[in-house]
């Protein structure tokens, strides 16, 4: 896995449990 890859999953994760 590249580093953007898992930046990319990290920020969606962010927008999901900020708009929970």
């Amino acid at each position: 896995m590249t580093n953007l890859y898992i930046m990319e999953l990290y920020l969606s994760t962010e927008c999901n449990f900020f708009a929970s």
